[in-house]
């Protein structure tokens, strides 16, 4: 009864003084604070002047550590800067040495005028206090109040929380927060949805741009250790039907894919990335090195304009500022232009990007998709590729899942979920979207792999370009092999096995080698006359 009455008076206390209170109490406290130095002022009669020192003498202070402190015990005459005060014999103390004849300034007091004090900023002083009545206006007394109103408010009743539901699977599906519901996933499963949505299981397609659609994109890399990578995912999953005159087809001639930012797209989603190129650049680094190399800009569209396409050794630099490495500003221009939209890869001259404008290489009559639906259909065609992905990167796309023992939670596309699968064996390029992600690979795959390409020798443990080995539904190795076609051999140097290869396996593998080196067109060599497996 008490309690509830003091905590009644608390809060009307509360509302009508203390919030005013807080408003006005350090103004009050500040002026209440330099009225109080000047008052201690004028108490003491403290007066600033200059101390002549007239005698010193000098003596050692004991030091804890080290030498002695040297200190001066000095007298002087001190004369008041207004001249109202004088002191015929101060005495100062100072720890340091002060000569006869020195001019030091000080101060004085009206409690012990025959001692000179160190010389003090009056200022300095008012600033001292103003902070200290600031620090207890806006510090000490809403902390006080707000104990006070700990110990006197009234106690809240414990509630029990109500529990979230737990996840419940497919076969027994539960409803997330958001009434949506979660998936029970176990590994197995998890990794089917993703080797299935990579096109990696049985029937193989027979389409190159299906593939493309299906997987949004392939990643490019000039990295010719055994094939390009664009080539080598195309491979894993077309098998020897396809040739890398597909492509090369399909992006100069049909225009059914284009080339933007190291990615071959199909040309149907370019109206999903016209939004973003108009946007771009976003850095402001970029967006400077644009404004001042404008002319440059212009004269590169110009000369495409006229005499395009071009490689770019064929564009001369006429840059005001130059790119930090200054051979590559023609190259840069061209990388910038591109990501703006303004000009377009319109085909290579062997490893040479050839460079046109943008409005001869699209479709003039594609539509511009607003960025923020942009997004939205690319992040869902995305998991539409890899089947599943960790719920942080999906943008919202699909619905959420839970993968039996791996913590945390996913988002996965409903349409994949419980569909039929049939593996086969395959070796992947090491840009492949789905050992990409090592971390997603780790937790469905328990596969670990590491690119060891800018490794040292020395320090490989399965190769320089070594090929996962992708067996149904797990990944079971990886393969150290070589093209080389200046000899016209295809090199295995080992095939590092994670799990002991059974000889449906090993088979398998085999013919997967041969496969590979007869559509690179080279003859298969093991490396000292035999298949050298390692555990």
């Amino acid at each position: 009864m008490i309690r509830r009455a003091l905590a009644g008076v608390f809060r009307v206390f509360w509302r009508c003084i203390a919030v005013p209170l807080f408003i006005v109490s350090p103004l009050l406290i500040t002026a209440s604070g330099v009225a109080l130095l000047l008052w201690w002022g004028q108490t003491f009669g403290a007066s600033h002047g200059t101390l002549v020192i007239a005698s010193c003498r000098y003596e050692g202070i004991p030091a804890v550590n080290g030498p002695p402190v040297l200190s001066s015990s000095c007298t002087g005459r001190f004369v008041a800067d207004d001249g109202r005060r004088v002191v015929e014999r101060a005495t100062y103390l100072q720890q340091r040495r002060i000569e006869v004849g020195d001019r030091v300034p000080v101060w004085v007091t009206d409690r012990e005028p025959d001692r000179a004090w160190p010389h003090q900023s009056f200022h300095f002083q008012v600033a001292v206090a103003v902070l200290l009545c600031l620090f207890g206006g806006f510090v000490l007394i809403p902390f006080g109040l707000w104990i006070f109103y700990q110990i006197v408010r009234p106690r809240r009743q414990n509630r029990p929380r109500p529990r979230a539901a737990a996840p419940t699977g497919s076969a027994i599906p539960g409803v997330s927060p958001g009434g949506v519901e979660v998936h029970r996933l176990d590994r197995a499963e998890a990794r089917r949805i993703a080797v299935r949505a990579q096109l990696l299981d049985c029937p193989r397609p027979s389409d190159l741009l299906a593939v493309v659609r299906q997987l949004t994109l392939l990643h490019i890399d000039q990295t010719t250790a055994v094939a390009p990578s664009a080539d080598l995912v195309a491979w894993s999953r077309l098998g020897s039907s396809y040739q890398p005159a597909h492509l090369r087809r399909a992006l100069e001639q049909d225009r059914t894919l284009f080339e933007y930012d190291a990615m071959v797209l199909p040309v149907d989603d370019l109206g999903l990335y016209l939004a973003g190129m108009a946007a771009w650049p976003r850095r402001a680094e970029a967006r400077e090195w644009l404004r001042v190399n404008d002319r440059f800009r212009l004269d590169v569209l110009d000369l495409l304009g006229r005499r395009g396409p071009l490689v770019s050794r064929d564009i001369p630099d006429t840059c005001a500022v130059p790119w930090r490495d200054s051979s590559r500003s023609v190259a840069q221009m061209l990388r910038y232009l591109a990501m703006r939209g303004e000009v377009a890869i319109s085909g290579r001259r062997g490893r040479q990007r050839v460079w046109d404008l943008a409005k001869r290489v699209y479709p003039a009559d594609t539509a511009v998709v607003p960025l923020g639906e942009a997004h939205r259909i690319r992040n869902e065609r995305r998991l539409r590729s890899l089947g599943i992905v960790r719920a942080a990167s999906a943008g919202g796309a699909g619905e959420p899942a839970t993968v039996e023992g791996v913590q945390g939670l996913w988002r996965v596309d409903p349409a994949a979920i419980g569909q039929p699968f049939t593996g086969r064996t395959a070796l992947l390029s090491p840009f492949d979207r789905l050992v990409r992600n090592r971390l997603r690979v780790a937790e469905l795959f328990a596969f670990t792999y590491i690119l060891e390409m800018h490794v040292p020798g020395a320090r490989r443990q399965w190769g320089r370009f070594a090929l996962p080995i992708l067996h149904n539904d797990r990944f079971v190795g990886k393969v150290d092999a070589v093209a080389d076609p200046k000899t016209g051999t295809f090199v295995v140097h080992a095939i590092h096995e994670d799990v002991a290869f059974t000889p449906d396996m090993t088979e398998a593998v085999h013919h997967e080698l041969q496969d590979l080196a007869s559509w690179l067109r080279l003859d298969t060599r093991p490396q000292d006359d035999g298949w050298r497996s390692e555990m």
